[in-house]
């Protein structure tokens, strides 16, 4: 390991610190004690690995194929950051973007698992040819700020918290993909996206600010959550949207799409739309397929007469493939179409038996079970009326089931029929 005390080096006239125009090239881990700091020219670095404690980048240009690593505080003013090793920003350090000009990474990967704090206002970081910044941590924009891309093989990946936090215009992304697997949200005035996005895990949080999509919102996984406006079209392949937290409405000014692996999450605890149950306004068409689920909120109890219009939209095509909740003993929910809207309404999926129909003939008999298609139902058969065991279980496709046992080895004296709930 080679260390050296960076203001010692500098006070003797060795630019170790302020670098400009300088090549460090060896093959051991080399440590800096101090602040690098580059002001102009070229610094490449050449080695496997190197640690300095402070980064300073006012301009110019830090090159190099090795792991650069810095614990302290970085400061990057303007200049390009190339090369096809990495930089990292350890967790205990930070990083300020605070550029009057436009900052370049070029071809390099760029991991920062502190803190980001970007106040240069209407000031690009461009990430280009093959680079990717990988944020690991709080990646907050505190003015209205530009990411752009530029070349082939460039992504943005936020695995940790990417948000708008101040400027009341607007933050903007294009040109470089951008995947999500933490938490997204704006506070303050717009976050757009202009670029190709898609979510793996994580979230997208609506909150005071406002989402701009330009190109569809993909959701493969994690969740779209709150309360607010979304503009552009949102692909749910594999998601869970969750208006509220845990009531309120997510409006779509766009089309939404839900695939069959994607899920609704309604929250109901009363019949008003937006304060006492969840509903997901599209101003554009709505393409349903997925599940659509449903839970009780507050300690409501709903009747048999209450609907629930949880979402509106220009049109309605295809149909929730599932739904899933309870209302109550032997209360389900069920969702009627319309033209706009969907509806969730409540019936009694309890089973009914017909004793008309009943017949016996030996130790066997049979008797019809009138119920809900798409339920599952359970008769189960008992010697003592204290033991049950069950005899034959169905999810019915019609409503009626025409039950029989005849001849059993062991003959029940007593039959009972119930619900199956998931």
């Amino acid at each position: 390991l080679q260390s050296w005390d960076m203001q010692k080096d500098l006070n003797s006239g060795i630019s170790a610190a302020e670098l400009s125009k300088e090549l460090i090239t060896t093959a051991r881990p080399v440590e800096f004690s101090g602040t690098t700091r580059i002001v102009g020219g070229t610094a490449i670095f050449n080695l496997p690995t190197a640690t300095t404690v402070g980064y300073e980048h006012n301009t110019g240009t830090f090159d190099g194929n090795g792991i650069f690593s810095i614990t302290g505080a970085a400061v990057y003013e303007r200049g390009d950051i190339r090369g096809s090793g990495t930089t990292r920003v350890e967790s205990t350090g930070s990083l300020s973007l605070t550029s009057f000009e436009t900052m370049h990474l070029t071809g390099r990967r760029f991991d920062c698992f502190a803190d980001t704090i970007w106040t240069g206002a209407d000031i690009s970081l461009r990430i280009q040819d093959g680079a990717i910044f990988n944020n690991h941590g709080m990646f907050d924009m505190r003015a209205d700020t530009i990411l752009d891309g530029s070349g082939t093989g460039i992504a943005f990946h936020n695995f940790g918290t990417f948000k708008k936090t101040a400027g009341t215009g607007e933050s903007r992304l294009f040109g470089v993909a951008f995947t999500n697997s933490g938490t997204i949200h704006s506070d303050s005035g717009v976050l757009r996206f202009n670029v190709p996005f898609r979510q793996v895990t994580g979230s997208v949080l609506l909150s005071s600010g406002s989402l701009h999509w330009d190109q569809p919102l993909i959701l493969d996984g994690g969740g779209l959550i709150g309360s607010g406006t979304l503009v552009g079209d949102v692909v749910n392949n594999a998601g869970t949207i969750r208006p509220g937290a845990p009531l309120g409405v997510i409006s779509i000014t766009g089309s939404y799409q839900q695939a069959a692996n994607g899920t609704l999450a309604i929250d109901v605890g009363g019949t008003t739309a937006g304060t006492q149950f969840d509903r997901v306004q599209i101003t554009g068409t709505a393409t349903l397929a997925g599940a659509l689920s449903s839970t009780l909120a507050n300690g409501f109890t709903p009747t048999l007469s209450d609907t629930f219009e949880v979402i509106t939209a220009s049109s309605v095509t295809g149909a929730f493939t599932s739904l899933s909740g309870s209302f109550g003993e032997g209360l389900i929910p069920v969702a009627t179409y319309g033209a706009g809207t969907v509806t969730i309404g409540i019936v009694n999926a309890l089973p009914v038996v017909d004793l008309g129909t009943l017949t016996t003939a030996g130790s066997g008999l049979s008797f019809r079970i009138t119920g809900i298609t798409g339920q599952t139902y359970v008769v189960q058969g008992s010697q003592d009326f204290r033991n049950w065991s069950d005899v034959e279980t169905r999810l019915l496709t019609v409503t009626e089931w025409d039950f029989s046992e005849m001849n059993p080895v062991t003959p029940h004296r007593f039959y009972r029929v119930g619900l199956l709930r998931p």
